[in-house]
């Protein structure tokens, strides 16, 4: 070491050789990581290519193809450790404590999975569904291996981790497809029920996001003060519920001034 030391020019011949004698494995370890990781993206899109065309559940598709990825890229880091000089089998070996150290360590994770198979499987609710999810209100765009995404009204990307999903309540906004919207308007006591009710109806029938079954219902909910509160029920699809309230409540309060 003295030696080397005191001949500075000769450690960097030797230090060149060994990097020399490596570098044609390093190479082929780097071009086998990035064939395989990129052999792995594009098997991916493949298989989601395939199960789209054969119409699998959309709900499925990315789940299998993230799954699929992460795999394959595991196998090219044990086949790039091979072609490195590493022994495979004590590669595995410790690739599979490492694995157990990890699980351990992440059990958040391995739940998160596992609630992600439960939701494929039992189905709580699908992708283009409107729901409630921790707190938050939008479509189901993505259901993956560990979390779920949805688009919010505002267009915001939210991502849920599924184990938090699993664990608490859900609410399935379009579970049982149409969705009632009920809306109050105050009307002066005077003012005749029957030609109310009928305004109020010829309102709902010159909207089309209206349902006609089952037909719209106005209802006379209460007196109080000079004026009569009614309530109208109507029904509409999950993801037009803001348009039928806003139309309401538009063109009715508009009618009701002008009678």
């Amino acid at each position: 070491m003295k030696e080397l030391l005191a001949n500075p020019e000769h450690l960097i011949e030797k230090l060149l050789s060994v990097v020399w004698a490596y570098m044609p494995k390093i190479a082929f370890t780097l071009l086998t990581l990035i064939i395989g990781f990129w052999l792995a993206n594009r098997i991916r899109g493949w298989l989601i290519n395939i199960l789209e065309r054969r119409n699998v559940n959309p709900n499925v598709i990315p789940f299998m193809g993230s799954l699929i990825s992460i795999l394959i890229k595991i196998m090219v880091l044990i086949s790039a450790a091979a072609k490195f000089g590493i022994e495979t089998t004590s590669f595995v070996a410790l690739l599979g404590g490492a694995g157990l150290a990890v699980g351990l360590a992440m059990q958040g994770n391995l739940s998160n999975f596992a609630s992600g198979v439960m939701i494929l499987a039992f189905k709580p609710y699908q992708i283009g569904d409107s729901v409630v999810i921790g707190g938050y209100t939008g479509v189901v765009t993505e259901i993956l291996i560990f979390h779920t995404v949805l688009r919010t009204k505002e267009n915001k990307r939210v991502i849920i981790p599924n184990n938090s999903i699993t664990s608490a309540p859900i609410t399935n906004i379009s579970g049982n497809g149409a969705l009632r919207v009920e809306l109050n308007f105050k009307v002066p006591i005077e003012k005749d029920i029957t030609t109310v009710k009928n305004l109020i109806l010829d309102v709902c029938a010159q909207n089309k996001k209206i349902h006609t079954s089952p037909p719209p219902r106005v209802s006379l909910n209460s007196e109080d003060w000079g004026t009569t509160v009614y309530t109208v029920k109507a029904w509409c699809a999950p993801g037009d519920t803001g348009d039928v309230e806003d139309y309401l409540n538009e063109e009715v309060k508009q009618r009701l001034n002008a009678l």
